[in-house]
Formats: structure tokens, C-alpha cells, sequence
């Protein structure tokens, strides 16, 4: 007996054949909301081929868009703990993905606002930038600090832009143990689409970080300041050896030179008389 067949007939024969092996739709079980993170319960469905997982929120400012949190979520997780952004209730949904798509997305889960933060005191100088007519141009509104992320030699510094501003462009500043009042602009060019930036950090100094909004009307208030990140100090591989003064000539500024030897290491001390 002949078979008889098309090339739509095949087009859907493999079209049903690749969804087969997309993973099927993960289980939603519950967000544990906390003040500043969340902690989001799922399981997979058995059968599933699965590489990893991702996980989306949305706000109520917008429950129709959904964006992908940038976390890596193994496939054998049943949990991950996520940051939330302060005074926005955001709810959660879970896709599994291998290397022929991503699934359906599970339940929508319960939501959680993240504990919102207020200044130690009242702001003080508040401003409005004004055009000719006295009518208040839209400059950006405070971005929020997530927080930064510390490693040896460098830090990832999270944010959140506020929904609706107008924003060209982000700047990091930074200050140190030593100074906590002097802020220093970063020269680091951060697009208005980014909600992270990963930058070097100086050795053995501990930084903290905030972040400023800023578009051609001028400059938002600064962000909530990160929690600290130190850079791992940078030391010498092996003591200093061949260690010696230099000197003119004459040798008329040299009167002394002591060569002084503590646990192989040598120092030269020039005494000016």
C-alpha cells in the first residue's frame, strides 16, 4: 500500500514532534515573601527534559509585562531566592527550558512587596529644575539600589529604574570608609536599559555605591547607598629582594646607610644629617 503524505503534512509532523520534547509546564507552588527577598517554591514535572529554569515577575504597574530576572536556576532546583524591589508588589512565574524551547509558564504566584526604604531624616535643599515659564521639567526619578554584589577584584551593582521616567543614561558614584561624605563619579558609561553594571574594585578599600538617574533636564536624587564591598588586598608574590638607595656622585647627601636584615627581607634606610 502507498502512503500518501505533503509538505504541510510533514511541516506539522515535525512541528507537533519538536513541541514533544519542549519541558512541560513547571508547578507553581508558593511565594515566602520576606522584607527584602523572596523565596519562590516549584517543582518540575516529572518526564521533563530540562536544562534550567527561568523565572519571571511582573508589578502591578504592569501585569501584562513580564521580564526575565537574571538568575541562574539549575535543573534540579525546587527553589531560588530573588531580591525585591522596595514598595512594588511583584509576583512570580517559573519557565523550564531546554535546548528545543522554553515551556508554557506556571501559576501566577501569590504576590510580595519588598519592605520599602525611607531616609534617616527628612530631605533637606529640595529643588525643582524649572523652564522660562516656570513649568517643572521632568527630570528622572530616584532609581532603586538592589544591591551590589562582591567579588575579589570587582562588584556587580544592582538597580531598578522607577517606572515611567524619562532616562538617557545611569551614573555610578562611590565613596570609601575613609571618606563617606565625598562621592566620586565612576567613568563607566551605563545605557538607560541597564539594571546592573560590573565594575573594579580598589584593592583593600571598602567602597559603597548609588546610583543617579539622568536625562537632558538634569540629574535625579541619588539611589539608597549599596551595601560595602572591600577588593582583596594585592600582595607580592615573593619578598622584595636586591633593595638599594640611590645616590649622587659625591655621595655629600649620604652620610648614613644602614642595611637592615628582618625575616629575608631587605631594607635600605638613607639618614639625611
Amino acid at each position: 500500500m502507498a502512503l500518501a503524505t505533503s509538505v504541510g503534512d510533514i511541516s506539522i509532523f515535525k512541528s507537533k514532534a519538536l513541541a514533544l520534547k519542549t519541558p512541560s509546564q513547571p508547578v507553581m507552588l508558593f511565594a515566602e515573601c520576606h522584607e527584602k527577598d523572596v523565596t519562590i517554591m516549584f517543582q518540575a514535572k516529572s518526564g521533563s527534559h530540562i536544562r534550567n529554569f527561568v523565572i519571571q515577575y511582573n508589578t502591578t504597574y504592569d501585569k501584562d509585562e513580564w521580564l526575565d530576572i537574571d538568575v541562574e536556576v539549575p535543573s534540579n532546583s525546587t527553589q531560588v531566592k530573588v531580591r525585591l524591589i522596595p514598595g512594588v508588589f511583584q509576583s512570580f512565574r517559573v519557565i523550564a527550558e531546554n535546548e528545543f524551547g522554553r515551556s508554557f509558564p506556571s501559576e501566577v504566584s501569590n504576590p510580595c512587596e519588598g519592605k520599602q526604604e525611607v531616609p534617616h531624616k527628612n530631605p533637606s535643599n529640595v529643588t525643582a529644575v524649572v523652564d522660562d515659564s516656570g513649568k517643572a521639567l521632568k527630570i528622572p526619578s530616584q532609581p532603586w539600589m538592589l544591591f551590589a554584589e562582591c567579588h575579589e577584584k570587582d562588584v556587580t551593582v544592582m538597580f531598578e529604574p522607577k517606572y515611567g521616567s524619562h532616562i538617557r543614561n545611569f551614573l555610578i558614584q562611590y565613596n570609601t570608609s575613609y571618606n563617606k561624605d565625598k562621592w566620586l563619579d565612576v567613568d563607566v558609561e551605563v545605557p538607560s536599559n541597564s539594571t546592573q553594571v560590573k565594575l573594579p574594585l580598589i584593592p583593600g578599600v571598602e567602597q559603597s555605591f548609588q546610583v543617579i538617574a539622568e536625562n537632558e533636564f538634569g540629574r535625579s536624587f541619588p539611589s539608597e547607598v549599596s551595601n560595602p564591598c572591600k577588593g582583596k588586598p594585592e600582595v607580592p608574590h615573593k619578598n622584595p629582594s636586591n633593595v638599594t638607595a640611590v645616590v649622587d656622585d659625591s655621595d655629600i647627601n649620604v652620610k648614613s646607610l644602614l642595611i637592615h636584615s628582618v625575616m629575608s627581607l631587605r631594607y635600605a634606610y638613607v639618614f639625611p644629617f
